[in-house]
């Protein structure tokens, strides 16, 4: 039930995935790209591993952050507001275009 996260593997009990960071690493990034595009600025993207069902344990402050469900919820809503109204209409736009391209 419990996985440990040391900024570079994710530590489950039965051996180690390490890797959920550099793929966490490359989705910010694209995402940066994304973004990038349409807003003409280089917002920080916070990559994040969510964990659903597992309590996890951070074994430091890193870069990348892994969670469970329940803490990325208070997680984001204890955040400061990183981005402008205006950037965040922009953002919001742009994945909504992408989202729509996508069919069920």
């Amino acid at each position: 039930y419990e996985v440990r996260f040391d900024g570079r593997c994710l530590i489950y009990p039965w051996g180690t995935d390490a890797g959920a960071v550099p793929q966490v690493q490359r989705n910010a990034k694209w995402v940066q790209r994304l973004l990038r595009e349409t807003t003409r600025q280089d917002l920080r993207i916070q990559p994040v591993i969510v964990l659903p069902g597992w309590y996890v344990r951070s074994l430091g402050n890193y870069e990348v952050k892994a969670m469970n469900a329940d803490y990325l919820a208070k997680y984001l809503t204890g955040e400061p507001a990183r981005y402008r109204p205006e950037d965040l209409a922009a953002v919001i736009a742009r994945f909504d275009e992408r989202c729509r391209t996508v069919e069920f």
